[in-house]
């Protein structure tokens, strides 16, 4: 189920969602263990983007008191998004760090990798980048370590994120690398995060015509329903928007912004909490909502 994506195996998510749901809360009502915690981590992912995803990330918050220690440590990690949410940044960095602590007493290096990334986005959130890049280095030796591919190319966007503003170069090199990566392990969501961080480069230096050529490349690759493209799919979106914007073209920039305010608000959050939580400029924010408002 957690593994279906493209249209045909969306429409077996859809058919299968519910039951699947049922029988993963019977088998982790969370004062016993079940089998295979990762499961849980993995269907909160999956379920982020459709219709109901806060009974997904109720069921890992409720692990927290589990006496298996990888699903408490999932637990804390998945808590730390909530207080996120309610805009308690100084609550979400003591859960995610309760998660990295756990994590990393079971020696579980891709759970640590998972917890360090988050967290210099919260660095990176509040403008301390030279913590987010040392975090996300930090958790580049772990997957380098496991030889995770995937996981490796999507922290080298993020790196690429973390140091676009004041390293181009940096963060192009960055990008880059993320490509290769997720070319090399098959993966077309982290191409398409690597390929909206080259647009975001082009975009800066005036090429829109690349610019509009690398986001749109990304949304074509970019899966729609699985949580780690959910951020890059709103930034593909606002770059598109931003490129309309440059060329004068405002009813096509309202539309894009529009429809990454309707991604955004899959996830159970209000838009622009989310849009700050990916770490959005303050002006993709009040381009996204100024869209919003002119079209309801």
């Amino acid at each position: 189920m957690a593994s279906a994506t493209g249209e045909a195996g969306g429409q077996v998510w859809q058919r299968h969602r519910a039951t699947a749901g049922k029988a993963l809360a019977a088998a982790w009502p969370g004062d016993r263990s079940g089998r295979y915690p990762v499961v849980l981590l993995l269907w909160m992912m999956r379920n982020a983007g459709g219709p109901d995803p806060q009974s997904a990330f109720a069921l890992v918050a409720s692990q927290r008191d589990c006496p298996e220690p990888w699903a408490r440590a999932a637990a804390h990690y998945v808590s730390g998004f909530g207080h996120l949410g309610q805009r308690d940044p100084a609550a979400a960095e003591n859960a995610f760090g309760q998660a990295l602590e756990e994590f990393r007493s079971l020696g579980d290096r891709w759970g640590s990798a998972l917890v360090l990334d988050t967290l210099a986005g919260v660095a990176g959130a509040r403008g301390d980048r030279t913590r987010a890049v040392a975090l996300t280095d930090e958790a580049l030796v772990l997957t380098e370590r496991l030889g995770a591919l995937e996981d490796s190319a999507d922290l080298l966007v993020n790196r690429g994120d973390h140091l676009a503003g004041d390293d181009p170069a940096g963060a192009r090199n960055a990008y880059a690398n993320a490509a290769a990566l997720a070319r090399r392990a098959g993966s077309s969501t982290y191409l398409a995060a690597a390929l909206r961080g080259l647009g975001d480069i082009a975009l800066e230096e005036g090429d829109l015509a690349e610019a509009e050529r690398l986001y749109g490349e990304a949304l074509e690759r970019n899966d729609p329903h699985w949580i780690k493209s959910l951020g890059p799919r709103v930034r593909t979106l606002i770059g598109l928007g931003r490129v309309a914007a440059a060329r004068r073209h405002h009813t096509e920039a309202r539309e894009y912004y529009r429809q990454a305010a309707e991604v955004a608000d899959t996830v159970g959050a209000h838009a622009p909490e989310v849009l700050r939580m990916l770490g959005l400029s303050e002006q993709a924010v009040e381009s996204v909502l100024e869209a919003v408002a002119a079209d309801g």
